[in-house]
Order: structure tokens, then sequence, then C-alpha cells
């Protein structure tokens, strides 16, 4: 069992609670921003089910979702839940959002201004993958 009071994870400057504890992110500004700038093709909320189980719903028929692992930073309380639980990585990508609380599908041409128009709304935005022809499944590459 994990004090409360502790540090949420090795070298953290908060605890536990207040890692826990923490305000959900609210995406609606930067969402209706981006509607607004670029021709949004589809918005994933990565909930429950990870970035496979979430991705895939938004995906047009004949396509799959190449997401390159690495391209983001994961926040380190994921590392802490996996290495006490001793959950795999898979698992881990299946079940936690690892830090990607939305994803924005924008066409190619537009990732540079979608991703200028995010920051501007306060978000860390990074181009996190691709759209690739493909039976609906989210591969993490």
């Amino acid at each position: 069992q994990l004090p409360l009071d502790g540090p949420a994870y090795p070298g953290a400057h908060h605890t536990l609670a207040d890692e826990l504890l923490a305000p959900s992110v609210i995406f609606s500004p930067a969402i209706a921003a981006l509607q607004r700038a670029v021709d949004v093709r589809g918005v994933a909320h990565i909930t429950g089910g990870g970035i496979p189980g979430n991705l895939n719903r938004v995906l047009p028929a004949g396509t799959a979702a190449e997401v390159t692992v690495g391209s983001w930073e994961v926040p380190p309380i994921f590392a802490e839940i996996q290495r006490l639980g001793g959950v795999a990585d898979d698992e881990m990508s299946k079940v936690f959002n690892m830090g990607l609380g939305m994803i924005v599908v924008v066409p190619q041409a537009e990732v540079f201004k979608a991703l200028d128009v995010a920051r501007a709304a306060g978000h860390r935005a990074v181009e996190v993958g691709r759209i690739v022809a493909g039976d609906g499944t989210v591969r993490l590459v």
C-alpha cells in the first residue's frame, strides 16, 4: 500500500494524492478551435481501452492507424504503475491513455497548423502517427 502523502513516483515533487486528484483536462475549447481552423476528420477521447480501443472508433472504412511509440512524453506515473503492478507494455496501452488524452485526425497537409492551434489553446500537442490503408486496427509502432 502506498502512502497518499508520499511522492507520486520516484523523484516527484508532488504527492500521490495530488497526482490522483489532478483535475481532468478539458479539451472542448481546443477541439472547437481546431474545427474552425482545419479539416478535422476524427476526434478520439482516449479513455478506458487505451489508444487501440478508442482511436479505432474514428477510422474510416479501409484505413488503419499507426501510432509511433515514443513520439510523446509518457507521464512518469505510468512507469510507476507498470513497475509496481508488473503490467506488460501491451496491457498498459490497452488500459491507460499513456498521457494522450485526445487524438485528433487531420489531413497530413494540415498537421503543423493543427499543432499550432492546439498549442495556442494551451495543450502540449504532438504528431503521434498516421492513417494508412488497412483493416480498422490501431498499431503501436
